[in-house]
């Protein structure tokens, strides 16, 4: 086990710093570089927010020991039309490169995690896969999905992929103990959150002065929120509140993009104190959070979307932002947890009136809140630090050697079957996520991680300047 070592990653969802969107993945690939990893990406040329890279064709970028192979994504389909091009173009694609040591993957989109399995069995390679959010649960809640067929098959390959991962990563504490609960040994799963951006911790507050004066905007109290307009983070919400504010000296900033794009620009049209800022890189989007006064972090009513802890709450804590929150579970523990923030019921009137109270007081007292929020973040889940235990659980992958072929590839394909016919997984997200037991599940599974020793970032990481900004 020495020698140059490759890690194939299929991810399409990929988007770097100098592209807008969660950019996450930077700081992992960063980690597995600075341990000595070469990487082939395989990613398209459209981010998940409809973003389209360069021109739209096909293109390889090369940084050192990095390199993004981006598939042209071709016309708009459906999504269903879009996953099957990805995997079909993928699996076509890893046919030329040279043969890994590893292949890592990303879910969401599940779809992309099937050619993995194939190819990890296929040339018995560990597989090493990363959950960032709980799909199909996710999409059935928020009836995104609702053939039965589909929703069976994607059953099956999520818990398919469950058996047949070497290690798995979990982006959120809260989807532990339903992994657990599929089958991932707890030896073999690792939480890994996202975490403060270390760029945004040590950006100046002279970003922010430039930034307001720019625009004439020196003396408005700034509301935020930066993130996607797609239907889980319940938008409407944000503009009835927009629609129905009264204090014109509060201007509300508009970042991101997704299928409501339109919508959100539309409010923010027939509303002079509201502005659409559209899908901004993280160095254009970095300015703007170190120059407001409030971020706003929401989700739709979904339950299970409690579990999860949005790229927003991050990017407002790592800047230093206090935050009003308008989600339940693990996002509002971790808000109260730290002193960063506030918590409002999802009512316009209601958040209205929060904004209002916050802008009344003085400016030190909201930059205290900030910095509890930025010191928390840094404390219990620093990026750099999350970064090196995405490398960690690749080391232990590695470290095992040859993995399942394809018969230990069948002999998992049954088991996920039989999962299915038991309902194992509807059955686990019940007993752990209902009504009753979700608020106890997330606080006690969050509380299980901050127990854990954070570590500190003992040095810099390097982040290549291909994915920096």
């Amino acid at each position: 086990m020495s020698g140059t070592r490759t890690i194939l990653w299929l991810h399409e969802n990929f988007v770097s710093a100098r592209q807008g969107g969660n950019s996450r993945a930077t700081l992992g690939l960063s980690a597995l570089l600075e341990a000595g990893w070469q990487i082939d990406l395989i990613c398209t040329t459209r981010s998940y927010l409809g973003e389209t890279y360069g021109d739209g064709e096909a293109l390889v970028e090369r940084d050192g020991g990095l390199r993004i192979h981006r598939l042209a994504a071709g016309t708009r389909k459906s999504r269903a039309r879009q996953y099957i091009h990805f995997c079909r173009e993928a699996l076509r694609y890893a046919a030329t490169l040279p043969r890994p040591d590893l292949i890592f993957t990303s879910s969401p989109s599940l779809p992309q995690v099937a050619p993995a399995l194939w190819l990890a069995s296929r040339h018995r390679l560990p597989l090493v896969l990363e959950v960032r959010d709980l799909w199909p649960a996710f999409l059935e809640q928020g009836q995104l999905l609702r053939s039965p067929l589909l929703l069976a098959a994607m059953r099956v390959l999520e818990a398919l992929a469950y058996q047949r991962a070497d290690e798995v990563i979990s982006v959120s504490p809260a989807f532990s103990p339903y992994l657990t609960a599929m089958g991932v040994e707890e030896k073999h799963l690792t939480i890994a959150p996202t975490g403060a951006d270390p760029a945004l911790l040590k950006q100046t507050p002279e970003t922010a002065r430039t930034w307001r004066t720019e625009r004439g905007l020196e003396n408005a109290f700034l509301v935020l929120y930066a993130g996607s307009f797609n239907s889980s983070y319940g938008l409407e919400l944000i503009e009835s509140a927009i629609d129905s504010s009264a204090k014109r000296e509060v201007h509300w900033l508009l970042a991101g993009a997704g299928e409501r794009s339109e919508t959100i620009a539309a409010c923010a049209e027939r509303n002079s104190h509201a502005h659409f800022l559209g899908l901004l890189p993280k160095n254009e989007l970095r300015a703007v959070l170190k120059s407001v006064d409030l971020g706003i972090s929401t989700h739709a009513s979904w339950p299970l979307l409690g579990t999860t802890i949005s790229g927003k709450l991050f990017d407002y804590f790592s800047a230093g932002v206090p935050v009003i929150n308008l989600s339940p579970g693990q996002m509002a523990e971790i808000v109260h947890i730290s002193g960063g923030g506030w918590q409002s019921g999802r009512d316009a009137t209601e958040l209205l009136e929060n904004i209002a109270k916050v802008a009344s007081m003085p400016q030190e007292g909201r930059s205290a809140v900030g910095r509890k929020g930025q010191e928390w973040l840094s404390a219990h889940m620093h990026g750099t630090t999350t970064a090196r235990r995405v490398a960690g659980a690749v080391e232990r992958a590695w470290q095992r050697g040859h993995s399942q072929g394809i018969f230990g590839l069948a002999v998992s394909l049954t088991i996920a079957c039989l999962q299915l016919v038991t309902n194992r997984a509807r059955r686990s997200l019940r007993r752990l996520y209902g009504d009753d037991s979700r608020e106890k599940t997330i606080r006690t599974s969050l509380a299980h991680f901050l127990a854990e020793p954070a570590g500190q970032p003992d040095k810099k990481l390097e982040v290549p300047e291909l994915l920096s900004d």
